[in-house]
């Protein structure tokens, strides 16, 4: 678990700080030749001829401008890739939890601790239900992070297109909407697991006093 919390903090710390070097960057800065005389135009240069959209399709293809913008989204698909081979773990173990009580259950059927065995099971199948579902969360998350990369990488090869930058801003927002959620189902289930964990300290107490 521990492994996983490192790998996840790493990804996210990547995230900030490509962030950051972005908001550092400075916007629009120009050369300005010695003796503070501002740069010529070239004869016959225009707004249009430097216009990027104007620019030929392979002029405007610049992979690394690319990798550099999808950096933040892809560092969010790692971290969300990570929690999701540590909820899988989870649901994995719950699961087979949950079928050891029902094995049990019908082993003891009207035996006196079956009250505390329905309230185990009740508390564990709500747990594989949670964390099924903040799965599902975490897996729309990359899907909807991939689909942010491929709106951000249009809207880099044509300035114009609006409709991209549009997609790119709404999934992403998305993305980071379903990702607090699946990581909210997983509280949720952390928060479960300890009353099944105190409903059979609260078995096994009684199983001794009996005795």
């Amino acid at each position: 678990m521990k492994k996983y919390a490192i790998l996840a903090a790493a990804a996210i710390g990547m995230t900030a700080m490509s962030l950051l070097a972005k908001e550092a960057a400075p916007a629009g800065a120009t050369n300005v030749p010695a003796g503070g005389a501002a740069p010529q135009q070239a004869p016959g240069g225009d707004a249009a001829s430097q216009n990027p959209a104007n620019k030929p399709f392979l002029d405007r293809l610049d992979a690394v401008k690319i990798a550099s913008t999808a950096t933040s989204p892809v560092n969010l698909i790692i971290s969300a890739a990570i929690i999701i081979s540590f909820l899988v773990q989870k649901y994995g173990a719950a699961l087979g939890e949950l079928r050891g009580f029902s094995r049990t259950m019908r082993e003891n059927n009207g035996g006196k601790n079956m009250p505390n065995l329905k309230e185990q099971m009740h508390l564990i199948s709500r747990r594989v239900r949670v964390l099924r579902c903040a799965t599902q969360c975490l897996a729309s998350t990359i899907v909807l992070f991939i689909i942010t990369v491929l709106a951000t990488s249009v809207s880099i090869v044509q300035p114009d297109a609006a409709a991209a930058k549009i997609v790119a801003a709404a999934f992403m927002g998305l993305g980071l909407l379903t990702m607090m959620v699946g990581v909210l189902l997983e509280i949720a289930d952390n928060l479960l697991s300890s009353q099944s964990f105190r409903a059979e300290e609260e078995d096994l107490q009684r199983h001794i006093e009996e005795k």
